[in-house]
Protein backbone atom coordinates (compact mmCIF):
# COMPACT_ATOMS: atom_id res chain seq x y z
CA UNK A 1 0.00 0.00 0.00
CA UNK A 2 1.83 2.51 -1.12
CA UNK A 3 1.33 6.55 0.01
CA UNK A 4 -1.47 8.25 -1.90
CA UNK A 5 0.28 10.65 -3.99
CA UNK A 6 -1.96 13.95 -5.27
CA UNK A 7 -2.62 14.27 -8.93
CA UNK A 8 -2.59 10.59 -9.41
CA UNK A 9 -5.53 9.47 -11.59
CA UNK A 10 -8.52 7.60 -10.02
CA UNK A 11 -6.94 3.96 -10.90
CA UNK A 12 -3.65 4.25 -10.66
CA UNK A 13 -4.45 5.96 -6.96
CA UNK A 14 -6.48 2.58 -6.37
CA UNK A 15 -3.42 0.51 -7.60
CA UNK A 16 -1.33 1.85 -5.16
CA UNK A 17 -3.30 1.78 -2.40
CA UNK A 18 -3.91 -1.97 -2.65
CA UNK A 19 -0.01 -2.62 -4.10
CA UNK A 20 2.79 -3.79 -0.72
CA UNK A 21 4.08 -0.57 0.04
CA UNK A 22 7.68 -0.20 -1.52
CA UNK A 23 8.38 2.49 1.16
CA UNK A 24 7.27 1.00 4.09
CA UNK A 25 9.75 -0.30 6.51
CA UNK A 26 9.55 -3.98 5.82
CA UNK A 27 12.39 -5.72 5.01
CA UNK A 28 13.61 -9.67 3.66
CA UNK A 29 14.34 -11.49 6.26
CA UNK A 30 16.62 -14.16 4.92
CA UNK A 31 20.17 -12.50 5.62
CA UNK A 32 19.45 -11.75 9.27
CA UNK A 33 17.97 -15.49 9.91
CA UNK A 34 21.44 -16.55 9.03
CA UNK A 35 22.91 -14.50 11.05
CA UNK A 36 21.11 -15.33 14.09
CA UNK A 37 20.90 -19.00 13.30
CA UNK A 38 24.58 -18.83 12.99
CA UNK A 39 24.45 -16.99 16.87
CA UNK A 40 22.60 -19.80 18.08
CA UNK A 41 24.96 -22.19 16.79
CA UNK A 42 27.97 -19.94 18.31
CA UNK A 43 26.70 -19.77 21.74
CA UNK A 44 25.26 -22.47 23.85
CA UNK A 45 24.53 -21.58 26.77
CA UNK A 46 21.05 -20.27 28.54
CA UNK A 47 21.44 -16.54 28.05
CA UNK A 48 22.32 -16.93 24.18
CA UNK A 49 19.47 -19.71 23.67
CA UNK A 50 16.97 -17.44 25.31
CA UNK A 51 18.28 -14.63 22.92
CA UNK A 52 17.81 -16.77 20.04
CA UNK A 53 14.20 -18.20 21.19
CA UNK A 54 13.30 -14.57 21.58
CA UNK A 55 14.91 -13.45 18.04
CA UNK A 56 13.27 -16.57 16.24
CA UNK A 57 9.87 -15.53 17.53
CA UNK A 58 10.50 -12.10 16.47
CA UNK A 59 10.79 -13.28 12.86
CA UNK A 60 7.62 -15.55 13.11
CA UNK A 61 5.77 -12.01 14.70
CA UNK A 62 6.94 -10.29 11.75
CA UNK A 63 6.48 -13.02 8.91
CA UNK A 64 3.20 -13.22 9.89
CA UNK A 65 2.20 -9.34 10.09
CA UNK A 66 3.47 -9.19 6.67
CA UNK A 67 0.83 -11.92 5.62
CA UNK A 68 -1.80 -10.28 7.33
CA UNK A 69 -0.77 -7.19 5.58
CA UNK A 70 -0.89 -9.13 2.17
CA UNK A 71 -4.55 -9.82 3.53
CA UNK A 72 -5.29 -6.08 3.95
CA UNK A 73 -4.49 -5.51 0.12
CA UNK A 74 -5.73 -8.32 -1.01
CA UNK A 75 -9.14 -7.79 1.17
CA UNK A 76 -9.29 -3.50 0.33
CA UNK A 77 -8.64 -4.39 -3.76
CA UNK A 78 -11.80 -6.58 -3.10
CA UNK A 79 -14.03 -4.32 -1.39
CA UNK A 80 -14.07 -6.30 1.86
CA UNK A 81 -13.56 -3.91 4.49
CA UNK A 82 -14.87 -5.73 7.24
CA UNK A 83 -11.97 -7.98 6.54
CA UNK A 84 -9.23 -5.68 5.83
CA UNK A 85 -9.97 -3.94 9.50
CA UNK A 86 -9.75 -7.30 10.84
CA UNK A 87 -6.94 -8.03 9.10
CA UNK A 88 -5.12 -4.47 9.59
CA UNK A 89 -5.10 -5.28 13.69
CA UNK A 90 -3.96 -8.37 13.37
CA UNK A 91 -0.93 -6.60 11.51
CA UNK A 92 -0.75 -4.37 14.25
CA UNK A 93 -0.93 -6.82 16.86
CA UNK A 94 1.69 -8.69 15.37
CA UNK A 95 4.20 -6.10 14.90
CA UNK A 96 3.89 -5.24 18.47
CA UNK A 97 4.49 -9.12 19.65
CA UNK A 98 7.71 -8.80 17.19
CA UNK A 99 8.88 -5.82 19.13
CA UNK A 100 8.42 -6.92 22.25
CA UNK A 101 10.48 -9.88 21.04
CA UNK A 102 13.08 -8.32 20.27
CA UNK A 103 13.21 -5.90 23.63
CA UNK A 104 13.69 -9.39 25.12
CA UNK A 105 16.43 -10.51 22.58
CA UNK A 106 18.44 -7.03 23.91
CA UNK A 107 17.34 -8.08 27.52
CA UNK A 108 19.71 -11.49 26.88
CA UNK A 109 22.31 -10.36 25.45
CA UNK A 110 22.78 -8.28 27.88
CA UNK A 111 22.78 -11.13 30.50
CA UNK A 112 24.68 -13.09 27.79
CA UNK A 113 27.40 -10.51 27.75
CA UNK A 114 27.75 -10.15 31.38
CA UNK A 115 27.61 -13.75 32.48
CA UNK A 116 31.02 -14.83 32.14
CA UNK A 117 34.50 -14.58 30.82
CA UNK A 118 34.22 -13.53 26.70
CA UNK A 119 37.27 -12.54 24.64
CA UNK A 120 37.46 -9.54 23.07
CA UNK A 121 36.35 -10.58 19.36
CA UNK A 122 33.27 -12.63 21.07
CA UNK A 123 32.35 -9.04 22.79
CA UNK A 124 32.39 -7.02 19.91
CA UNK A 125 30.26 -9.58 18.36
CA UNK A 126 27.51 -9.21 20.93
CA UNK A 127 27.79 -5.85 20.64
CA UNK A 128 27.07 -5.56 16.80
CA UNK A 129 24.37 -8.24 17.89
CA UNK A 130 23.36 -5.99 20.29
CA UNK A 131 22.91 -3.14 17.83
CA UNK A 132 21.05 -5.32 14.83
CA UNK A 133 18.82 -6.07 17.86
CA UNK A 134 18.08 -2.57 18.58
CA UNK A 135 17.97 -1.67 14.81
CA UNK A 136 15.18 -4.17 14.29
CA UNK A 137 13.12 -2.73 17.52
CA UNK A 138 13.52 0.62 15.74
CA UNK A 139 12.46 -0.74 12.56
CA UNK A 140 9.27 -2.45 13.64
CA UNK A 141 8.62 1.30 14.91
CA UNK A 142 8.47 2.82 12.19
CA UNK A 143 6.25 -0.05 10.60
CA UNK A 144 3.92 -0.53 12.92
CA UNK A 145 3.42 3.56 12.83
CA UNK A 146 3.43 3.31 9.21
CA UNK A 147 0.41 0.89 9.41
CA UNK A 148 -1.40 3.06 11.87
CA UNK A 149 -1.21 5.83 9.27
CA UNK A 150 -2.33 3.54 7.03
CA UNK A 151 -4.87 2.12 9.02
CA UNK A 152 -6.24 5.67 9.67
CA UNK A 153 -6.20 6.54 5.66
CA UNK A 154 -8.49 3.43 5.03
CA UNK A 155 -10.85 4.34 8.02
CA UNK A 156 -10.76 8.31 6.32
CA UNK A 157 -11.77 6.95 2.72
CA UNK A 158 -14.85 4.83 4.60
CA UNK A 159 -15.97 7.96 5.90
CA UNK A 160 -15.19 6.12 9.30
CA UNK A 161 -12.74 8.94 10.44
CA UNK A 162 -12.67 12.86 9.25
CA UNK A 163 -9.87 15.47 8.81
CA UNK A 164 -9.38 18.07 10.83
CA UNK A 165 -9.74 20.61 8.01
CA UNK A 166 -12.71 18.74 6.76
CA UNK A 167 -14.16 19.06 10.33
CA UNK A 168 -13.45 22.88 10.51
CA UNK A 169 -15.16 23.33 6.94
CA UNK A 170 -18.47 21.92 9.28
Amino acid sequence: MTQYHKGSSTSNQQEQENEPSHSMAWMPLEGIVEQWATFGGTYLTYHAFMATSSVFSAFSCEASALRHYDEVCKARFNGAEITARAAFEQVVEDLQQASSRWISTAYWLERLAGSGQHTASALASLRTFFSQATEQLERLGLLTQQVHQAYALFYQQHGMLIDAREEEQL
